[in-house]
């Protein structure tokens, strides 16, 4: 179903590149915080100010592209990085896996990893599948379900010795498998968390879904207990008509849905939906994925049409009203904005998809990650 949604800001090409041209450029942005008023939480000391870096063909890991990429990345203020692994099964309901000679290599991702410590920043190994008939991982029906989780054990063993190997500072054991997380599956889960401790020795998460809203991924696992982070895949809604910084802010604390049949005029709290699994299970929570695209209506229902047009200012208003609600509170300790790709020259003014790459987003990030004025 398709909804007009109000639109706010003017879409001509040519403020689009004025704006883009006139942030690049240095004008005035209302200051961050002080640093020193975000004594904890992701502006902390030791807080994660990360960004998730994703594998493109066109600057595959391991070239100096990808490392252009990655310096990039780094000069935004970032202290940490994701290094998103993909692999792959066929089909939904396979139970094998397999890596094609467009996923990166175990050298490739070395290299990557390698190359971001010297950086100085630390790094977060993130394995993510991807089927070949398009079915998102949340989606997976394996037959038998026993099966696919003794191959997954096997090829995230492979995974979780390449981060030790290449000391990765954090492991995330697996990535929005929503049908595939329920409480009949809660010791097969159990069992993939010991094989991984048995490779990799560090701090290990997992990136759980944010919905459906009423009983979203990340709050019905029941075993958080096992792991060092709650991480979530933060994609939510904020608001659907007002894409104002102040409004998308308010939208972390009460959002009302006004579409879909189990969701209608409903109103929904994300931070204290959020606040209450930390508060259960005592675990820091990380966003291990998390982003805004570049047209008006992104920082509402991800299930809806995008709108047509180029909206940069609209992602830079979800990325500053985020920051603003969350820098603060203690126990989120990490945010991973993306996807930031490998190609160095990925986004840019002309594109509306989530990369901040390229656009004015990328003077907001640096303003809250290097706390600059």
């Amino acid at each position: 179903m398709t909804h007009t949604l109000p639109r706010r800001y003017t879409r001509r090409a040519l403020l689009v590149l004025l704006t883009l041209a006139g942030l690049l450029a240095g004008l005035p942005v209302a200051p961050a915080p002080a640093r020193a008023q975000a004594a904890a939480g992701v502006l902390a000391a030791d807080g994660q100010r990360g960004i998730a870096f994703v594998h493109t063909a066109s600057a595959p890991f391991g070239s100096p592209a990808a490392f252009d990429s990655l310096k990039n990345l780094h000069d935004t203020g970032a202290n940490w990085v994701s290094i998103v692994a993909p692999f792959r099964q066929n089909v939904a309901r396979s139970t094998t896996f397999l890596r094609t000679a467009n996923e990166p290599s175990d050298s490739a991702i070395a290299q990557v990893l390698s190359y971001a410590h010297s950086l100085g920043m630390r790094t977060m190994l993130q394995p993510v599948v991807l089927a070949n008939d398009g079915v998102w991982s949340g989606y997976f029906s394996p037959e038998p379900a026993n099966a696919w989780f003794a191959s997954y054990r096997e090829a995230i063993a492979g995974y979780a010795r390449l981060a030790q190997s290449t000391q990765a500072d954090e492991f995330c054991i697996g990535t929005e498998f929503f049908t595939l997380t329920g409480k009949q599956y809660s010791d097969e889960w159990r069992h993939v968390i010991q094989t991984v401790r048995q490779n990799y020795f560090g701090p290990l998460t997992y990136s759980a879904n944010w919905g459906d809203k009423k009983n979203p991924e990340f709050a019905t696992i029941d075993w958080w207990d096992q792991l060092d982070y709650i991480g979530i895949s933060a994609y939510f809604p904020l608001s659907w008509n007002n894409f104002a910084t102040d409004a998308l802010r308010q939208g972390w604390f009460s959002y009302t849905d006004p579409f879909g049949a189990n969701a209608q005029g409903q109103n929904f709290r994300w931070f204290d939906q959020i606040a209450a699994v930390h508060g259960r299970w005592g675990k820091p929570v990380q966003f291990t994925k998390i982003g805004f695209g570049s047209y008006a209506n992104a920082p509402g229902r991800w299930d809806l049409r995008p709108d047509p047009f180029v909206e940069l200012s609209v992602q830079a208003n979800g990325y500053d009203a985020t920051m603003q609600a969350w820098n603060g509170v203690d126990w989120l300790k990490g945010i991973f904005w993306g996807p930031w790709y490998s190609n160095p020259n990925a986004g840019g003014p002309l594109d509306s998809g989530e990369s901040p790459q390229n656009k004015p987003v990328q003077a907001v990030l640096h303003r809250w990650y290097a706390g600059t004025p």
